[in-house]
């Protein structure tokens, strides 16, 4: 496997900052995705570019050829609706070819293209998120995969003059079909035309930021960012050019890393991308696999909640196990460590296939970094080490409180936040390095090259009443590793005297089960028995009968849990934990 060799420079400054950076010079990149789609629709015309299931049954297949085509008839299509620079193409739609299709199409004419989770019109009651991104984009055209659920959203996007396109024909609203049925060489010579006038340094796409704090930030995107990202990330990791990529993967697209990374990456290397309607998670697994098992990857991408859910499969079933790995060169995961007992079966699982040591590759960034500011060079393979700089980047390690803070300068770096000029300013230091609010931390103090740790998010740690720092990151990781049983917790402790939970256990039913109650609170004694100090000590647990609120801000858009918000919403519980006699509803650890 050829992976780069690291070659950085370290710096350290008076005021206790420590610079790390590339000194390799980053590969030139392509000017723009319109580039990249032409240039490979040119020399791999018949290649599978992107398939999707057809309602879960068939592969429908679109080659570069057909997808160039359709960039530009719909390309010229969208000049013609009035979009523009000013005027963006908004996408509240799942992945699919045609949201494939629209997004390319935009940014191969200059028109912005913003992709919103289908959450912020879908799930919960409040639509509070999805007027706040409408009015703030002001769309020219909104495509939907169906207009019948989001009758608020529609109301949005009509009062800013926004014209709706449904995937499929519904009554009153034209339909994507529309748009490839009849071709215009009118629209397919504006579409070329554009294209000429489309610059590195253009908008090309407005990703949002989770908004698990508050209302969502809307990132610009250049087409500068995106390319030179994709770029860094093939230098590092040369072996994914050596064969046909092909990828299985399910990650949203409005998330940076499913719409930035993993599309143009198949574009740059000219692999195919299968969409796969599954998720890792329980219900929906089976479909993946079927994916899986169909299109065996090259390159396999997941976030480790995901990996969790493929090894259990991976070991319980040896054809599945035989086909998985059957062209497999490499693992990458991002968003939160891999637990060690995870990476280790995945590689038992490689091994009984004849693979080797697959390599397990990460890396770190932020939407505002485009994705990618650190990867992992040889002899990276640690958990929660996030590698070093990758090629054109500066990584500053700044001390905040005992902390400290990652802050990134790279070509791939945002130019800041849409119609937030305040939160712009204050998003990058005086040196001019994204603040991205992640800690983190040398792996080996004396010798940078070992690489950096995630050391949590600055404003997720907390203190004891006493006084006493609790990281919040590692202690989360622990728990969740003590016990199989546990879905995701909730750590309460802010100027408290003592640290204790709320537990969400994968099954509800398990709260009223003896034996799985006395399982939780066993092996969190012998985990309380393993440590010391108050910031790792947990004291009291409860277990809510109630699941975590989507409504309530409780759960993000991507599945995460939001610390704060559940606290807040559930500060009855939190009393309850701190009462000075507790309930029975209370269990005191030992």
């Amino acid at each position: 496997m050829k992976v780069l060799d690291p070659d950085i420079d370290v710096v350290s400054r008076s005021d206790g900052s420590i610079i790390i950076s590339s000194r390799r010079s980053l590969n030139a990149a392509a000017p723009n995705v319109g580039t990249l789609l032409r240039d490979t629709a040119r020399s791999r015309p018949d290649h599978v570019f992107a398939a999707a299931r057809s309602e879960g049954q068939d592969w429908r297949r679109l080659t570069y050829r057909e997808a160039f085509e359709r960039c530009e008839q719909v390309g010229g299509w969208l000049i013609e609706r009035g979009l523009g620079p000013d005027r963006p193409l908004m996408v509240i739609a799942q992945n699919g070819l045609e949201h494939l299709t629209l997004a390319l199409a935009a940014q191969f004419v200059g028109v912005p293209y913003v992709p919103v989770t289908p959450a912020y019109a879908l799930l919960g009651s409040d639509r509070s998120k999805i007027r706040y991104v409408i009015e703030l984009v002001k769309p020219g055209l909104a495509f939907v995969e169906s207009a019948t659920r989001m009758s608020e959203t529609l109301l949005c996007l009509h009062a800013v003059g926004a014209e709706v396109v449904t995937r499929v024909a519904e009554p009153g609203f034209s339909d994507f079909k529309l748009l490839t049925s009849s071709v215009s060489k009118y629209w397919v010579a504006e579409a070329q035309a554009a294209s000429t006038r489309v610059k590195p340094d253009m908008l090309a796409k407005i990703l949002f930021t989770s908004g698990s704090t508050g209302l969502p930030k809307a990132v610009k995107h250049t087409h500068a960012m995106m390319m030179t990202n994709v770029e860094m990330v093939l230098q590092v990791w040369p072996f994914l050019c050596d064969q046909d990529m092909i990828l299985v993967d399910w990650l949203p697209w409005n998330h940076c890393f499913g719409s930035n990374n993993n599309i143009n990456m198949v574009l740059r290397v000219g692999g195919t991308l299968f969409i796969d309607d599954g998720r890792p998670v329980a219900g929906q697994f089976e479909r993946s696999k079927r994916n899986l098992i169909e299109h065996p990857p090259t390159f396999y991408l997941n976030v480790p909640a995901g990996y969790a859910v493929l090894v259990d499969e991976l070991e319980s079933d040896t054809e599945f196990r035989r086909r998985f790995f059957s062209r497999l060169n490499g693992f990458f995961f991002a968003a939160a460590a891999l637990d060690e007992k995870i990476r280790a079966r995945l590689r038992a699982c490689a091994r009984s296939e004849g693979k080797g040591d697959v390599p397990i590759l990460s890396g770190w960034g932020a939407t505002e970094t485009g994705p990618t500011a650190t990867l992992l060079y040889v002899g990276h393979d640690h958990t929660g080490n996030i590698g070093l700089p990758a090629p054109g980047v500066s990584l500053k390690l700044a001390p905040v409180g005992e902390k400290f803070e990652l802050r990134v300068k790279s070509p791939s770096v945002t130019p800041g936040y849409l119609g937030a000029e305040a939160d712009t300013a204050i998003a990058f230091d005086s040196d001019g390095y994204y603040r991205t609010g992640d800690a983190g931390r040398l792996v080996d103090a004396k010798d940078a090259t070992s690489g950096i740790l995630f050391d949590g998010r600055l404003n997720d740690d907390f203190k004891l009443a006493n006084g006493t720092w609790v990281s919040f990151a590692p202690l989360r990781a622990a728990i969740l590793g003590i016990c199989a049983k546990i879905r995701d917790v909730v750590i309460c402790g802010h100027n408290r005297p003592y640290l204790t939970l709320m537990v969400w256990l994968k099954d509800e039913s398990w709260a009223d089960d003896a034996a799985t109650m006395a399982e939780l609170t066993s092996a969190l004694s012998d985990y309380n028995s393993s440590v010391t100090g108050a910031s790792r000590r947990i004291e009291r647990l409860v277990v809510p009968d109630t699941p975590l609120s989507f409504d309530l801000g409780e759960i993000t858009e991507k599945g995460t849990v939001n610390q704060r918000a559940v606290r807040m919403q559930r500060s009855v519980v939190v009393e309850m934990l701190y009462a000075e006699q507790p309930s029975s509803d209370v269990i005191v650890l030992a």
